[in-house]
């Protein structure tokens, strides 16, 4: 299905799985599953534990879908529950539940293990790396995900590449 159809599609599958239509959401969460993966990943940094707070996001989100007033925001609306259960999770375990493997990048023949920086962030900058480069989503809607002001997402983002440059050239 292309893009434009998708957009078109998306508000109509939305109002009917806000209805009760087990089908609809369903191919919602088909359409937002990967993202939704990464983003819990990116938080929790394991991915069974990722998994788990995916499927519990998923579920309040089907029980709090006949709340949703804007069907156009349900990817966002679902990626903000997403990832508070994911906070919710950590707050509970104080520390990432497991480390994967980093992998490993070469650049101009310097190894750069970009990944290990990476793991070393906060969850909330791993969240923010995830939403605005990876998922490519604008300003706006990493600050409605993560539930922050624009200007906090810039000023984030801005640390965050400070820092990663340093640790980075330090290597």
């Amino acid at each position: 299905m292309t893009d434009i159809a998708l957009t078109f599609e998306r508000p109509s599958l939305v109002q009917r799985a806000a209805r009760g239509d087990r089908l609809a959401f369903e191919r919602l969460v088909t359409q937002n599953a990967d993202g939704l993966l990464r983003l819990a990943t990116s938080i929790v940094l394991d991915s069974s534990a990722a998994q788990d707070v995916v499927q519990e996001g998923l579920l309040a989100a089907w029980r709090a879908l006949p709340g949703l007033r804007d069907p156009d925001a349900f990817d966002m609306w679902v990626r903000r529950i997403v990832a508070n259960k994911a906070k919710t999770l950590l707050s509970r375990h104080r520390q990432p539940l497991q480390l994967p493997n980093a992998s490993v990048i070469e650049d101009n023949h310097d190894t750069i293990d970009l990944k290990e920086a990476i793991r070393h962030l906060e969850a909330k900058d791993r969240a923010l790396l995830e939403l605005h480069y990876l998922e490519g989503r604008t300003v706006q809607e990493c600050a409605y995900v993560l539930e922050i002001p624009s200007g906090t997402v810039k000023s984030r983002l801005h640390s965050i590449r400070g820092h990663l440059r340093e640790v980075l050239r330090d290597e």
